[in-house]
This record gives C-alpha cells, structure tokens and sequence, in this order.
C-alpha cells in the first residue's frame, strides 16, 4: 500500500551512490517496474531525490503508469550547510533541500479493448443500464453525479 523509495541521488553523496543523476533513470527502471507489478489503485508512492534527480526518474515513473500528485520540498537548515561545508576545499554548495513526490496509481477498468477511468467507466455502466444520465443524481443522493 505504501512504498517509500530514498536513494540513490546521483550526487556522489556515499559508497555506491550515482555518480550522475542522468544515469537515475536507468538504475531505478528495474525497480520502478516491480513496484508496478504490485501497486494496486490504494498503493501510494513517496520518492525522495534532490530536484534533478526527481527531474530524471519523473519519465520513467509515468512510463510505468504512476500519476504524480504533488511534490513537497524539505529544507534542511542551516546546520546543514555548517555540518557539510570546509571552506578550505569548498567548490560547490552543499545540497540543503530534498524533494519527496507522491505519486498514486489510477484506477483503470478495461471493457473489451478499451481502457477506461473510473469516471468513465461509471457512465458507461450508467449507460449500458438504460437509464438516463439526469436520474444519476437521485440515484446517488447528490446533486450532479454525473459530472
């Protein structure tokens, strides 16, 4: 129901990391591919990365079906920057702030050779049972079901 993916960043950052967030794509494809296998309509996703990283793995996560939702952005503080900073050899900033994505995925229904969303399938069943579209509303106690 909920998996939470957190690392490689492709910043050089440990023993084993990415050199390159170019090359995050291809090393998370395997796994972005069983996570698919398993991820139902309920499965969430939580993908942390730096900025570029996200940017590179983003394509892959929609090849495989994922939807984004939103992405929210940790910064770490300026204690970051003082615990990760030597002045003496510094050629760059210190990354400060993560990236954490959510992504779902949709629910989708086939009828015959179709794909079809949740919305659309609803109206096609509502459809294929003869009924107007205006008596949805009373059916299901709202007041425009059927948008």
């Amino acid at each position: 129901m909920c998996i939470v993916s957190d690392g490689p960043y492709g910043v050089s950052g440990y023993p084993g990391d990415e050199v390159s967030a170019l090359t995050l794509g291809g090393w998370y494809a395997p796994h972005i591919q069983a996570w698919s296998k398993y991820a139902t309509p309920q499965t969430t996703l939580w993908f942390w990365n730096t900025e570029l990283g996200w940017a590179t793995v983003h394509p892959v996560l929609v090849a495989h079906g994922w939807e984004y939702r939103s992405c929210h952005i940790w910064d770490k503080g300026l204690g970051h920057v003082a615990g990760n900073a030597n002045t003496q050899t510094l050629r760059k900033f210190p990354v400060v702030t993560e990236v954490c994505v959510q992504y779902v995925r949709p629910a989708v229904f086939r009828v015959g050779d179709a794909t079809l969303s949740m919305q659309q399938w609803l109206r096609h069943e509502w459809r294929r049972s003869g009924l107007p579209l205006r008596l949805s509303n009373e059916a299901c106690g709202v007041q425009n079901a059927a948008t």
